[in-house]
């Protein structure tokens, strides 16, 4: 019995937790290579805000778009309507 012991408690020592049950080594090292460091994360974020606030800039400039050209024309057919009218009076007065 004593030899079981023992044999577990060396195979604990390779995996290389302590006696106290931190983690092993070897986990730890691999979740090093892992890890991103705050900077990292605050870059990956404001990369990520701007890109939103770029969609959002191109779809209200869409929007924006479509209602100056709809301005535009509705500016357009006003004066035209406008000159006909003038045209109208115009007719009517030398009659």
């Amino acid at each position: 019995m004593g030899e079981l012991e023992e044999q577990s408690s060396s195979s604990e020592k390779i995996d290389g937790s302590d006696e106290k049950g931190s983690r092993p080594r070897k986990r730890a090292a691999l979740n090093a290579g892992r890890k991103t460091t705050k900077r990292e994360k605050l870059e990956a974020m404001t990369d990520k805000i701007a890109a939103n606030i770029e969609n959002v800039d191109t779809d209200y400039a869409e929007k924006y778009e479509y209602l100056c050209k709809w301005m535009e024309f509705e500016k357009e057919e006003a004066e035209k309507q406008r000159s006909h009218e003038l045209m109208m009076e115009e007719r009517r007065e030398a009659a």
